[in-house]
């Protein structure tokens, strides 16, 4: 995670270092390393920029990435960490596929009643015929509960590929969109660097993303 300099010494100030202002970005970063070893989250912060910025700060940490204050302005460290994202511990890649691609819940098989062997071999027998003729079943509902780019409709990720069409898109323009949909939150740099590296979108920088 990458923030601007300013926001590392808004942040540190409200959490009680309050000579931050006077760190260069080397001392900053230092800090910013061992936040998760000092704090817990529950600290009172004075302004909800504040208390966001600790807020993803920890939860960045927790997942195993870097948390990284850099000189320039917020939307300049925006553009430089879609250009090089952060590396990200093999937990938090899982958990983020599985959030924008998570299958339905199969229903769970009944347990067949104690019987003689005879029956026994006869139960097992008849759910492999059915099981054979699911997944063709399941496949077509699934393809027809998807949108252009393949992912399920309904998820987080499709309603963030939903804000991509045929101009460039910015960044601020699909969180407001998102937001109206009651999207809190969304993981959008992830999404949008997959669509761009499966061919479905491209980037421009300062303009955003659209679709081929």
């Amino acid at each position: 995670m990458k923030m601007t300099q300013e926001q590392a010494v808004l942040m540190l100030t409200e959490i009680g270092y309050k000579t931050s202002n006077k760190w260069d970005l080397e001392h900053i970063n230092l800090k910013l390393a061992k936040l998760q070893d000092q704090l817990d989250g529950t600290e009172e912060m004075e302004t909800d920029e504040g208390k966001k910025l600790l807020a993803k700060a920890l939860k960045a940490l927790k997942a195993g990435e870097e948390v990284v204050a850099e000189a320039g302005e917020a939307e300049e460290v925006e553009e430089a960490e879609e250009a090089a994202p952060a590396k990200k511990s093999k937990k938090a890649a899982k958990e983020e596929v599985a959030e924008e691609e998570a299958p339905a819940a199969k229903p769970a098989k009944k347990k067949a009643k104690a019987a003689p062997a005879e029956e026994e071999e006869e139960v097992e027998e008849k759910p492999a015929k059915k099981a054979a003729k699911k997944p063709a079943k399941e496949k077509a509902e699934s393809s027809a509960e998807v949108d252009a780019f393949g992912t399920r409709l309904g998820t987080i990720a499709a309603k963030i590929n939903a804000c991509v069409g045929e101009d460039y898109t910015s960044l601020e323009t699909i969180r407001k969109a998102l937001a109206k949909k009651g999207v809190e939150n969304p993981h959008i740099h992830p999404r949008m660097r997959k669509l761009v590296a499966e061919g479905h979108v491209v980037y421009k920088k300062g303009e955003g993303w659209k679709t081929k």
